[in-house]
């Protein structure tokens, strides 16, 4: 078997969630000693594809004969892979070339229950199969002490102050928000809002650091190797319950055995994690009350637990739950041409 796996957003912005999918599914191929090629030219069995912009590529592959997979849900906060938008009851859509893509794949894969039913609104009679995101948890294990405060010198603060993680879309007014109101809580730790998409307007960061709280920083996506650091050295990834879904992130997350911080979280079937791998907090109050009294020195038995989510989602798991599936693609193919 052949498979082509594609995410090519260009050099400038290929840093971030979608080049990590990417990097994982090709991970997982590789440890199954799958082949893997680079073009459509190569004549690939199975074309994987994870972006709306290359909706022009379903086409040609049919046109070989190539069946496709997309991956949807995975990667919304990086804008050249998000399927999603938010209508004007603040519900989560699909965009209208996020819903042409998955509507001519021939497979859909999303990483939750939740993505799932966003899915299926407009897809029920499309084959949708929930798969894991998948982790290297290694990448994060062989980082040491000094690997962790990479980040601290590069954001010129000092490394034994604690500091949180928040991960969104600049798009979204109301993670900014979010951020500003902990932040004020919290004076005495730093925060970082890492996001990718500033809509349609220029970068705003500057104007949002000289507005905010001083241990507030709205900061652009980071290259991989600070991106690790920054996750690594972390008190905590808080993540808002109305936030777009980033599972990706929150595996990582786990891997780092950096505490996860569900922030207004009373519906938990929302959550795709089990519930003794994350801190729920019914509020932005309870948040901050948590942050203050968390020791990293005494850690919470969700740390281990979502450890072993991690291991449990690492790329040898990831392997065993996608090739398969490819290979059931494969015959439905040769079945149909019987």
């Amino acid at each position: 078997m052949k498979v082509l796996i594609h995410f090519a957003p260009g050099p400038a912005h290929d840093i971030f969630l979608g080049s990590r999918l990417r990097k994982n599914l090709k991970g997982a191929m590789e440890l199954r000693h799958i082949a893997l090629v680079d073009s459509l030219y190569a004549e690939p069995d199975v074309c994987h594809l994870l972006s709306p912009d290359d909706l022009d590529m379903v086409k040609v592959a049919h046109e070989e004969g190539v069946p496709v997979v997309v991956s949807a849900l995975y990667t919304e906060l990086d804008p050249y892979a998000s399927f999603l938008e938010t209508d004007a009851f603040g519900n989560m859509t699909l965009t209208s070339r996020g819903k042409r893509m998955l509507e001519e794949a021939d497979m859909v894969f999303v990483p939750s229950l939740r993505a799932k039913e966003i899915v299926e609104k407009d897809l029920f009679q499309k084959p949708i199969h929930i798969v894991s995101p998948g982790v290297n948890p290694v990448r994060f294990d062989s980082i040491d002490e000094i690997g962790a405060k990479i980040f601290c010198r590069y954001e010129r603060f000092p490394a034994n102050q604690p500091y949180v993680l928040i991960l969104g879309s600049y798009r979204e007014k109301n993670a900014i928000e979010f951020a500003k109101s902990i932040a004020n809580m919290v004076p005495n730790f730093r925060f970082f809002f890492l996001g990718g998409d500033y809509g349609s307007e220029a970068s705003p960061l500057s104007r949002w650091n000289r507005s905010s709280p001083k241990n507030l920083n709205f900061i652009p996506v980071l290259a991989d190797d600070l991106y690790r650091s920054a996750m690594k050295g972390a008190i905590g990834l808080l993540v808002a319950a109305d936030a777009l879904p980033s599972p990706l992130s929150e595996l990582e997350a786990l891997a780092a055995k950096t505490q996860i911080f569900y922030v207004d979280s009373s519906d938990t079937s929302s959550n795709w994690l089990p519930e003794d791998a994350y801190l729920s907090c019914h509020s932005v109050e309870e948040a901050a009350t948590k942050l203050l009294a968390y020791s990293p020195n005494v850690p919470e038995a969700t740390i281990m637990n979502g450890y072993r989510v991690a291991e449990e989602n690492d790329l040898t798991h990831l392997g065993e739950a996608v090739l398969p599936l490819y290979q059931a693609l494969l015959s439905a193919k040769e079945n149909s041409h019987d």
